[in-house]
């Protein structure tokens, strides 16, 4: 084993030798995704996010066990370390100063130099600032600069809510295990009986919740928009089902200036979305309809392409059959187009599966929901008759996009009315009755012949 061990760590620091010197541009362009730059090849950045999966399979193998459950036990240190970077906007005064000391750095944010000291050298060993290894000095560096509140992705809103009110929900979670306790841990913790998002409503905290979820969208959208074959259904209008505060349509019209979209969503959700794409909004005219209503009752608007990013993992296996079946009965049908996309955080093992395993806590504790495996998926989507067509996950995302398409009879497929399928069933039973008219006829006829061959008259 010594000699593979020395083996694998002359091939590893080799590896970063390159990757941090001849190769950084181009690691720094494959890791760079902005509506401005996207410049990695899809194929390069797979083989990238094939190689961190391996390297963590790699280091869970080797890491001692005690170490392993140090880091379970701390890791909410992780989250307040970051909440305080964010808290005192540490990015931002590196930004102006970087260069710059710890203490010029204190003096800027109003801390105390010691504790300032812990942190940043806590988030050095995360990754975030790089640090002039002779002058101790600071500078932002890919990670540190999603801290910085002018970052086009808004990640600073992941890190300023979830560390604090996702922090305080899950201090339930123990409660929420137990088979006798009917609440999740949100409603013990807001001591409610209300469905979690009638809550938020009504208590003034949807609008934040709102920005969080936009969030995603926002940081997702460039890799969406660009490895998703959107030209496909360029000349459709898409309906986004559980649209939020509208941050994916406004990219995504944005992204294609002849596009049209239509969102459906909570009535209450849906008043955020108008007031988001006011009259005098340039993309408000390509929106073609903002529908407020209940996704399992009420009349989903009629298209050909359906998009559902982040609401299946809301709800249970019977909800979510029930509302792809709603999508089956409503979609127009047209060949080669009609789809609905599903946008969600599929469950994997390894590094490239975390996100989703977090995921997935969260929507224990927020409704005694799930995150989804890509089998599972599968099975939702043909019983309510669809059938998985592929998958992508777009460079960038934390998500993947599975492609559903109708599993279509050749009635649907010449998109043939309920009137014309009825008459055309009805066709087919009569001919079966007069061919089978004639069929017996004909054997009758032959079993006459047979009893005139053998009667005795013909003897």
């Amino acid at each position: 084993m010594e000699n593979e061990l020395e083996h694998l760590n002359w091939n590893i620091k080799h590896a970063l030798s390159q990757l941090e010197g001849p190769l950084s541009e181009e690691l720094n362009a494959c890791l760079e995704v902005s509506p401005t730059s996207l410049n990695s090849s899809p194929l390069v950045y797979q083989k990238l996010l094939e190689t961190v999966q391996v390297l963590d399979k790699l280091l869970v193998t080797l890491t001692p066990p005690n170490m392993t459950l140090m880091d379970g036990i701390f890791a909410f240190t992780n989250s307040k370390v970051l909440l305080s970077a964010t808290e005192y906007a540490l990015a931002d005064h590196v930004q102006k100063l970087q260069p710059c000391s710890i203490s010029e750095l204190a003096q800027a944010s109003g801390l105390h130099e010691q504790g300032l000291s812990q942190i940043v050298r806590y988030l050095r060993e995360m990754g975030y600032f790089s640090q002039d290894p002779e002058t101790g000095r600071l500078s932002n560096n890919r990670l540190s600069d999603l801290l910085r509140k002018d970052h086009w992705t808004g990640w600073i809103n992941w890190v300023d809510f979830f560390p604090r009110e996702y922090y305080d929900l899950l201090s339930r979670l123990p409660d929420q295990l137990r088979s006798d306790q009917p609440k999740t841990a949100t409603e013990l913790f807001y001591n409610t009986d209300k469905p979690i998002y009638q809550y938020l409503a009504e208590t003034g905290r949807a609008a934040g919740f709102h920005k969080v979820t936009g969030t995603g969208s926002v940081v997702e959208a460039p890799g969406l928009l660009a490895d998703y074959p959107w030209d496909e259904v360029k000349s459709e209008t898409v309906v986004d089902i559980g649209a939020g505060a509208g941050d994916f349509i406004r990219s995504y019209l944005e992204k294609y200036p002849d596009a049209t979209a239509a969102a459906f969503e909570l009535p209450s959700t849906a008043e955020i979305l108008r007031q988001r794409f006011p009259a005098d909004d340039p993309l408000t005219g390509r929106i073609v309809s903002i529908t407020g209503g209940d996704f399992f009752q009420d009349p989903l608007p009629k298209s050909s392409v359906y998009l559902l990013r982040w609401i299946l993992h809301n709800w249970g296996d019977e909800d979510c059959v029930k509302l792809l079946r709603r999508l089956r009965e409503t979609i127009v049908i047209k060949s080669g187009v009609s789809r609905v996309l599903i946008v969600e955080s599929v469950l994997f093992d390894g590094r490239l599966g975390r996100g989703a395993r977090y995921a997935d806590i969260r929507m224990l504790v927020r409704c005694r929901n799930k995150e989804r495996t890509l089998e599972e998926y599968r099975r939702l989507a043909e019983e309510a008759g669809w059938q998985l067509n592929r998958v992508i996950t777009p460079r960038g995302c934390l998500t993947q996009v599975m492609e559903l398409r109708p599993t279509v009879s050749i009635m649907m497929e010449r998109n043939w009315s309920l009137g014309e399928s009825c008459m055309g069933i009805i066709a087919f039973l009569a001919l079966s009755i007069h061919l089978d008219r004639q069929l017996q006829g004909n054997w009758n006829r032959f079993d006459t012949a047979i009893d005139a061959v053998h009667s005795p008259s013909s003897k």
